[in-house]
């Protein structure tokens, strides 16, 4: 029976010491095997500065604490179940990954220079995100999330929120958008009026009819309001007969 982890990392100062003590031993394991260079069983001081990328996508760990011993700038999770997710206090951190983690919780506090979230195909209802101005890119695709605040993100250049249970998107506050989609809600009506440098919207899937979109007269982008995968399929010609099978 799998196990469903709570992860919660507080990032406090680290102080080099001669030998970082992990208190997981498949993370260790994880971190040895790309970063002990010298293969001396341990990461030393120049080792644990090349430590820029913790990837534990698909490694069954019993405790995440040990990723805030290292100044990172990415963290990718994935396929392992994991319940919460909560990371504050991190000054390097610049991306987040987790997928396919059965996600239920997700609070990300004074992160200064992240810039990256991607939280798909997990089961989130809604998310915390505070003191994190820099973010640019929003993937929150295929999770269970009823409603959610923008206003924060003015530096948002890509949102993907797919597959929810949104009734309603207010983008008006998000002056740099120029990537949107939100095919797969139930949203009806959708301003886009100020984001002027909007260039791609996808809405197809938000009920039975196409959503009410009010737009500038200077909007020049494409808006994708039918699947493009069903309308490449309805163009495709038939199959030829098998060979062999004639009619007299």
């Amino acid at each position: 029976m799998k196990k469903i982890l709570p992860l919660l990392i507080f990032f406090s100062s680290f102080f080099f010491s001669q030998k970082i003590q992990f208190k997981d031993k498949n993370f260790e394991k994880v971190i040895l095997e790309r970063y002990d260079i010298n293969k001396n069983g341990s990461i030393d001081q120049n080792e644990y500065s090349s430590v820029t990328t913790i990837n534990l996508k698909g490694i069954q760990i019993e405790s995440y604490e040990d990723v805030y011993l290292f100044r990172a700038r990415k963290l990718l999770l994935g396929d392992f179940p994991i319940k919460n997710l909560i990371i504050k206090n991190h000054p390097t951190l610049a991306v987040v990954k987790c997928d396919n983690c059965d996600l239920t919780t997700f609070e990300i506090e004074n992160n200064p220079n992240l810039n990256s979230i991607y939280i798909y195909k997990n089961k989130l209802k809604n998310i915390v995100i505070k003191n994190c101005p820099n973010i640019d890119y929003i993937n929150l695709s295929d999770n269970n999330i009823s409603e959610i605040n923008l206003d924060q993100f003015q530096k948002l250049e890509t949102l993907h929120i797919s597959n929810n249970n949104l009734l309603i998107l207010n983008v008006q506050n998000l002056p740099k958008l120029k990537l949107l989609t939100l095919d797969g809600n139930h949203i009806k009506k959708l301003d886009i009026s100020k984001n002027p440098k909007l260039y791609s919207v996808t809405t197809y899937g938000n009920g039975s009819k196409k959503i009410d979109i009010i737009k500038s007269k200077d909007f020049k982008g494409e808006i994708v309001d039918v699947n493009p995968y069903i309308r490449k399929k309805e163009l495709l010609p038939p199959p030829p007969p098998p060979a062999g099978n004639h009619n007299n």
